[in-house]
């Protein structure tokens, strides 16, 4: 419209005179495109855990609403349920947060009303965080951390069917299993970069160390093999008779054959990190 308009005519201002001109048309807006989706917004990687947290609110869900605060580094999310989003439900729900962590150095939200508050504003001040970036209006998708999870952590709970008497159990399951998987941006778990270790939980029960498995099948194998020598030395010491001969031989076969499959549950052990426990009665 401006390219056009300026190849017939020209004034000090013409550009400016056009787009008020457009933007204020009803029609024009009407009929008009919806704006492009904002691109993907570059955040520089922090060099420590906690050191930059993402904000949103989701839902409802369960007739609830989740607060959702994600650290940019380790990727570790806290989710907490509560039925009221203003600014003194979430300060307060913040101030229980960093009294366990600390108050990070900056706070990333959207321009939701509990986040441009002055109370919210004079807490984040008071708690020592020295910087509150907030999204570009009319585009969330800056603050795209939080968005992320809050559609993660929504599909995760409906598809584990969530209702107001379960919604706690099933969030603490999947945030159990999310912080103990490796993330696919870090390539490490969540609850390794942050608490600097991993989280146990039920299926660690289920899994033995390599070096245990292998000390424990050695093991075995040795036992084996002694009994087959000492079977071997007191056939030689006795002399058998003939209807004790085929008894003798097929001990000694079994146990072989015992001795072959623990070697070769030592050799599938060799091969990999760790062993299921089932592998041990195969």
């Amino acid at each position: 419209m401006k390219s056009l308009a300026r190849s017939y005519v020209y004034w000090p201002g013409i550009d400016k005179d056009i787009e008020q001109l457009a933007k204020s048309c009803h029609e024009c807006a009407q009929t008009a495109s919806a704006p492009p989706k904002f691109n993907k917004h570059h955040w520089e990687y922090p060099s420590n855990a906690w050191e930059r947290v993402h904000i949103d609110y989701a839902g409802p869900v369960a007739d609830a609403m989740l607060l959702i605060i994600v650290d940019a580094y380790s990727k570790w999310v806290e989710v907490k349920i509560t039925h009221s989003t203003t600014t003194e439900a979430t300060i307060k729900i913040l101030d229980d947060i960093f009294a366990s962590y600390g108050a990070p150095v900056t706070v990333v939200t959207d321009n939701g009303p509990q986040f441009t508050s002055e109370d919210f504003s004079n807490f984040l001040q008071r708690s020592g965080v020295k910087f509150h970036k907030r999204s570009a209006p009319y585009h969330p998708a800056t603050n795209g951390q939080a968005e992320r999870y809050v559609q993660t952590v929504k599909r995760a709970l409906k598809a584990m069917h969530s209702t107001s008497a379960t919604l706690q159990a099933n969030l603490n399951k999947f945030l159990l299993q999310y912080r103990k998987a490796p993330h696919s941006e870090t390539g490490e778990p969540p609850a390794k970069l942050f608490l600097g270790r991993n989280i146990r939980s039920r299926i660690d029960l289920q899994t033995f160390h390599m070096s245990d498995a292998l000390a424990e099948l050695n093991e075995s194998v040795a036992n084996i093999d002694l009994a087959i020598k000492q079977t071997d030395d007191e056939a030689n010491t006795h002399k058998m008779t003939d209807t004790d001969a085929p008894e003798t031989d097929i001990a000694a076969l079994e146990k072989e054959l015992q001795v072959l499959d623990l070697r070769r549950k030592i050799a599938i052990l060799k091969s990999s990190s760790t062993v299921s426990a089932p592998l041990l009665t195969l």
